[in-house]
């Protein structure tokens, strides 16, 4: 049984990869401020789905039924794939499509490595929604608007930006520069710990806000400022009737101002 469904039919494939590309919009009146502070203006949050499958042996007919289906010019269809422990259900089209001839000989074509993303026709979560952040159990590395989540941090990084209005070097070669702040942006990487916290923690990671609260390690001690979360990708590591796991969850929290002036 296929793990995903797409035009009300679940494909007879293997599935050999299932991303999920999480992107939180803006409107036309988002962007930076001249002192440096960011506003958003957010739409919603689109979850989009990129996909590699294989044929199974036993019906290559399923696969070459799958191709003509996603390459059908069709402006969308009804897709469904797995979403926490369940199941999100969106209208998508497919924009791009690829995959190799494996092998043929006189009797058969066979093909292999299809991938192919399906892409949202709409956000499928909205700015204002009414949601939970819960609690958690707590990791011991970051919080986020004020909760810690079991999930483990796979990887941490930062990014200290000056930023300047100017910057530009004068006839004689010296740059004039007009220091708005110092800017810290993180990078991270996270793994499930806990099933349930991992799904709500990605939830809330891909909430459609404007920003979060977070505190974050910083030399010895705790950084604690307002960061936006633009875009999160993941990956199905695991699917059966009982559980989902996901992993190998990657974010950025950009700073909404300046920690320093």
């Amino acid at each position: 049984m296929s793990i995903f469904t797409i035009n009300n039919s679940a494909p007879d494939v293997s599935v050999v990869s299932l991303q999920r590309e999480a992107a939180i919009l803006n409107g036309d009146n988002a962007g930076q401020l001249k002192n440096g502070n960011m506003v958003r203006d957010v739409i919603g949050t689109i979850y989009n789905y990129a996909l590699e499958v294989e044929p199974k042996d036993y019906n290559l007919a399923a696969y070459d039924s799958l191709y003509d289906a996603i390459t059908a010019p069709m402006e969308n269809y009804p897709f469904s794939a797995p979403f926490g422990q369940g199941e999100l259900y969106f209208d998508a089209h497919v924009a791009s499509v690829s995959d190799e001839l494996w092998h043929m000989n006189s009797s058969i074509n066979l093909w292999d490595k299809l991938a192919f993303t399906a892409i949202a026709r709409e956000p499928q979560r909205y700015y204002g929604e009414t949601w939970s952040l819960g609690s958690g159990t707590g990791n011991g590395v970051f919080t986020l608007d004020g909760v810690s989540f079991n999930a483990s941090v796979a990887k941490l990084e930062r990014t200290g930006r000056v930023q300047d209005n100017k910057g530009e070097r004068s006839i004689s070669g010296m740059i004039g520069r007009e220091i708005v702040g110092t800017f810290y942006n993180f990078s991270m990487q996270i793994d499930q710990g806990d099933v349930r916290e991992y799904d709500r923690l990605y939830y809330a990671l891909t909430a459609p806000v404007d920003s979060h609260l977070l505190v974050i390690p910083y030399g010895q001690n705790m950084l604690t400022f307002q960061a936006y979360i633009t875009r999160a990708n993941d990956q199905l590591i695991h699917a059966s009737e009982d559980v989902n796991i996901w992993g190998n969850l990657e974010i950025d929290f950009m700073a909404m101002a300046p920690a320093r002036r």
